[in-house]
């Protein structure tokens, strides 16, 4: 893993979608409004698993994002604290890395 420096290149208001909800014999709509924030950085053609870092994290509606010539994009649940043109850090794994550091990646269990 590693960690380094990204630009918000954009913050996008997505459409506004409409859920219909049958709960018993009332109806109901929830309304949900996402946004996207695209971001770019320095890449030689490598891809990466590109994991937001706090405070963004907590409002990500995504976990990680699969970044591909220096792009990368990240659905938030609210508008994300942050404007165009500003700096960010992020954390970069190569494609596997991810699932490597969280443990057990192999199958194996801790438990004897």
């Amino acid at each position: 893993m590693k960690s380094f420096e990204v630009k918000v290149t954009a913050i996008v208001k997505l459409p506004t979608y409409r859920i219909k909800v049958k709960a018993g014999h009332r109806r109901k709509d929830i309304i949900l409004t996402l946004w996207r924030m695209s971001v770019s950085y320095l890449a030689n053609d490598e891809v990466y698993e590109i994991e937001l870092q706090e405070p963004f994290k907590q409002l990500a509606c995504t976990e990680y994002s699969i970044g591909r010539s220096g792009l990368a994009e990240f659905d938030f649940s609210a508008a994300p604290p942050v404007n165009i043109g500003d700096r960010i850090q992020i954390d970069a794994y190569q494609l596997g890395e991810r699932a490597r550091d969280d443990g057990n990646w192999s199958g194996a269990s801790d438990h004897a």
